[in-house]
């Protein structure tokens, strides 16, 4: 019935509100109806309609909060996923070797290189090609045993040097199996890198290290409290130490007590002030051989000039030393009786001669000889010529004080240098000289 006249509205409202009521026999006007009048209207549904769509309802709004669910987990996992992903790609690029897939059969599967490739830039021609046709056939044959050995083992190494186009590189590369499902064609992971710095840093290492273990010199190194760390071939040599008897101990077991004190106060002073010290110390040897070393010892530093180490390089010239000295008798002094010859008779004469002169001291002067010395050696041999020569020698020296000369100018003939001396004295030491002789 559709409502007419003035109140339509109204009526059309109360007609749609009791088409409801009938429809819902529990509705509040049902209960008032039922008190008022006593009337109860039949349910048009029955109760297990409405269990029913009461069910579905549940059901379908646990299936949309399921469904809410499952697309915050798949965001999630999205996300998840596209993070580890960035990372992975990230660690990727910050690896600067090469990483590639291949087969027992040397087929590329994949190839990745963050940086510029060294392998004359081929990378993506790498994918589906042979092994044998990227690079040279000793290097393929050494990457695909490495292949063959970690498809057995799980895991191998290995190192080549290839031809670039600036110059040979070494490259390590270790060989991993990957795991794969049942019925899979094998592959494996290989990761290289290109080791051609290191390689020449080692080479450059090598060559210093034999360099100083090999030198002819002693070199020992300590750290900034003096416990040796280091020695060399030659140290050992020339000490009678071994490495062993010496690491972490002071260089003083070196000393032999000889060497002056002020010697190693200015080798401290030097080297407090971290400068490098020159000089001379005489050392002694694990069998009590002392030895004359010229040494030099120098602060080790770092890039940023900190000090941390002592050098020390030691040259054994004590064989230089007897030998400058054996020269140096030579040239001064006589080789028989040992006494200063013409040369060093002129250098302690100009000497004498000066300090008279400046003191308004004596100065006197006595030659010598022997008489009839050359029948000596006409009828005895020179061997005994030589022998009362040296005899001679001994007994006019025994009669001098320690600041007179005594020299022998070849022969019979002596002059000796008698400084602070009168004529009157060098009358009295005259007659001694012949007393001692005859």
């Amino acid at each position: 019935v559709t409502a007419q006249g003035r109140g339509a509205e109204l009526l059309d409202t109360i007609d749609k509100h009791l088409r409801g009521w009938v429809s819902t026999p529990d509705s509040p006007y049902f209960q008032i109806l039922k008190r008022w009048g006593g009337f109860e209207p039949a349910a048009i549904f029955p109760p297990v309609f409405w269990n029913a769509l009461v069910a579905l309802s549940a059901l379908m709004l646990l299936s949309l909060l399921g469904m809410a669910f499952l697309r915050k987990q798949v965001k999630l996992k999205t996300q998840q996923l596209s993070a580890s992903n960035n990372q992975l790609q990230a660690t990727l690029n910050a690896i600067p070797d090469l990483l590639f897939e291949i087969g027992l059969d040397g087929i590329y599967y994949s190839y990745y290189s963050a940086n510029h490739d060294p392998h004359n830039n081929r990378t993506q021609r790498f994918v589906g090609k042979n092994i044998h046709e990227i690079l040279p056939p000793d290097v393929a044959k050494v990457v695909m045993s490495a292949a063959a050995e970690a498809q057995v083992q799980g895991f191998s190494r290995g190192e080549y040097a290839m031809p670039l186009a600036n110059g040979k590189h070494w490259f390590e590369f270790g060989v991993s199996r990957k795991p794969v499902a049942a019925g899979q064609t094998p592959r494996l992971i290989v990761l290289s890198r290109d080791i051609t710095g290191r390689k020449k840093m080692e080479d450059s290492l090598l060559k210093l290290s034999l360099v100083v273990e090999q030198s002819p010199n002693s070199i020992m190194i300590t750290d900034l409290d003096c416990n040796i760390e280091y020695v060399n071939t030659t140290f050992s040599r020339v000490s009678g130490y071994n490495p062993a008897e010496v690491i972490g101990k002071n260089p003083r077991v070196l000393q032999s007590g000889k060497t002056p004190a002020e010697i190693y106060t200015d080798m401290w002073a030097h080297l407090s002030g971290g400068d490098a010290w020159r000089g001379s110390l005489i050392n002694r040897s694990k069998d009590g051989t002392e030895y004359l070393e010229s040494s030099l010892i120098a602060p080790i530093r770092q890039a940023d000039g900190k000090i941390t180490h002592y050098l020390a390089i030691h040259e054994n010239i004590t064989e230089k030393k007897q030998a400058e000295e054996r020269i140096e008798r030579l040239a001064h002094f006589d080789q028989l009786t040992g006494l200063p010859n013409r040369t060093l008779l002129n250098n302690r004469f100009e000497f004498c001669l000066g300090r008279a002169q400046r003191n308004s001291e004596n100065l006197a002067v006595i030659f010598l000889d022997l008489d009839h010395f050359k029948n000596i050696n006409d009828t005895l041999g020179h061997t005994v010529g030589d022998q009362l020569l040296i005899e001679v020698s001994k007994r006019l020296k025994a009669v001098l004080r320690d600041e007179d000369t005594l020299t022998r100018q070849g022969g019979d003939e002596f002059i000796l240098i008698l400084p602070d001396t009168d004529a009157d004295g060098a009358t009295h030491v005259a007659a001694k000289l012949i007393e001692a002789v005859s």
